[in-house]
């Protein structure tokens, strides 16, 4: 049996899955539609909206407890890591190198991806975005064993299934993609989009060590990640010159008429990024990083199927592989399955998966509550009758 939780206050994970894909749309159009390929300044945009991101809420709180002190009037944002009166846990030395590893992390997930990965092998453009369930395990795994969260029997049974499904899709992509590669390459080009993805894990969990165990405001925090990326952005830049492919695109003579577009769709990519951060660092936070890593998987039915396709993707011998595009949606689907009984959105009544839910401690509670009432309800009516006996 499957019982549909109604999980309450879900506004912030649902804006996140908003900017995920209103941003990865945008950059879709920009790819596809105006042809301009440039990774390394989406890189730059996306650490610049982390910047602004975080300063913007920030000062907008600040602004708000100035002019109306009633919290009934704030606008969509929660207040995290308020000041409290209480020690941190580390000191601020640590603090700093924590947040200069968790936008090292960050930087370097997208160098993996767009870079190292494309120099030794050629793989499918949606393998990281079918692996992105791996963050759900990597996280689950290091916030268990590091911060000491508590792990319910029906997440372990997700993360056996998300593991299993994890190793199919490595052993399918090895197999189809195998013809005319060397096998070594091949195989480390998979272990780096690993890799990329529990870089991901990384700057999560020290996201959130720093906020609930050093009190760091969350969008302090969000802003200074921004400005540690931005300033590694500027070093790489050294190498990759992230203009340099923009202005060769105003260049281009049958370009020129697109430019203004495509301006406006980098200008909405800062802006995605933008909230897609500050929404990020709440539900990671509210939630957990695991819930936090949903929206990157959720839809990928729906995008698999586009880039089957639109883009080409599946192909063994430059031909589409029918099959092999077929058993990636069925995996996909049943990973969804699969994290939504991880997040309690759904729950399964079968091996007691239920007992350790939020909603199967809360039947207990009030199971347990209602028969001490009847306990104490009988008391009271055989003291009655003693009473009324003397």
């Amino acid at each position: 049996m499957i019982k549909i939780s109604t999980r309450k206050n879900i506004l912030y994970l649902l804006l996140l899955f908003a900017y995920y894909y209103l941003r990865k749309i945008d950059g879709i159009i920009i790819s596809k539609v105006l042809d301009f390929h440039s990774s390394f300044i989406f890189t730059f945009l996306m650490a610049f909206g982390e910047l602004f991101g975080g300063l913007a809420i920030y000062l907008y709180q600040k602004f708000l407890f100035i002019n109306n002190k009633s919290s009934s009037k704030r606008f969509l944002i929660k207040i995290i890591g308020k000041k409290k009166k209480m020690n941190r846990a580390d000191g601020w030395i640590k603090i700093i190198i924590l947040i200069f590893f968790a936008s090292f992390f960050d930087f370097y997930e997208s160098i993996i991806l767009n870079y190292i990965i494309q120099g030794l092998a050629e793989i499918s453009p949606t393998i990281d975005q079918r692996l992105c369930f791996i963050i759900t395990i990597s996280s689950s795994l290091i916030c268990t064993y590091a911060l000491r969260l508590k792990i319910g029997r029906h997440q372990v049974f997700a993360l056996i299934g998300m593991g299993i499904s994890s190793g199919i899709v490595i052993i399918l992509e090895i197999i189809f993609k195998i013809k005319g590669k060397v096998l070594s390459k091949l195989v480390i080009a998979y272990l780096l989009v690993i890799c990329h993805l529990v870089f991901v894990t990384f700057t999560d969990v020290i996201e959130k060590y720093l906020i609930e165990y050093d009190f760091i405001d969350a969008f302090i925090l969000l802003a200074s990640e921004g400005a540690f990326e931005i300033v590694l952005c500027s070093i790489y830049s050294c190498v990759e010159n992230p203009f340099k492919d923009i202005k060769n695109y105003h260049n281009n003579e049958k370009n020129k008429k697109y430019f203004p577009l495509l301006i406006f769709l980098l200008v909405l990519y800062f802006a995605f990024s933008a909230g897609l951060n500050v929404y990020r660092i709440l539900c990671n936070v509210l939630y957990s990083p695991m819930a936090k890593s949903l929206p990157a998987y959720f839809l990928n039915p729906i995008f698999i199927t586009y880039y089957f396709i639109f883009e080409n993707d599946f192909t063994v011998g430059k031909k589409r592989n029918y099959i092999y595009f077929i058993i990636n949606v069925i995996i996909s689907i049943f990973i969804d399955l699969f994290a939504f009984i991880y997040n309690e959105f759904f729950i399964l009544y079968c091996f007691d998966l239920e007992k350790e839910t939020h909603f199967g401690i809360s039947e207990r509670s009030i199971k347990t509550n209602e028969m001490i009432e009847m306990d104490l309800q009988i008391i009271w009516n055989n003291d009655e009758n003693l009473e009324s006996d003397d």
